[in-house]
This record gives C-alpha cells, structure tokens and sequence, in this order.
C-alpha cells in the first residue's frame, strides 16, 4: 500500500539504460564509483535487485567504489 500512496514503481527498461549510460559516462571520465542515498525518497524504496544492477555497472573498471548511506 506504501507504495501505491507515494507512486513508487520498479524502474523501466529505458530508465535502468539511461542509468547505465550516467555511469559508464562518469566512470570513463575519471570517477572513482557510485554512491546510493538509501535514507532519500525514491532510493529509500529501491527494489534489492536494482541496487545490485546498478553496482554491477561499475564492476567492469579497474578500480571502482560503491558506498550506501
């Protein structure tokens, strides 16, 4: 029901892809990694497996960091 109150959906194909892009982008300009705000509204209601989808992008460089707050 939460949910439905505050419109939370699980993120769209196209939108985990623009995601992707901002990372990669960033990586390849030089960032050190991600960080999440998982205290922040929507984050705060982030599906586990999209959280792990998106620390998985950065898996591939040499170096990277993945922080939760």
């Amino acid at each position: 029901m939460l949910w439905e109150v505050l419109r939370i959906e699980l993120l769209q194909k196209k939108e985990k892809n623009e995601i992707t892009d901002i990372i990669n982008d960033g990586m390849k300009s030089g960032a050190f990694g991600i960080s999440t705000g998982l205290a922040y509204i929507p984050s705060k209601y982030a599906d586990i497996d999209e959280l792990v989808d998106i620390a998985r992008q950065i898996k591939e460089y040499e170096w990277y960091i993945y922080i939760s707050y």
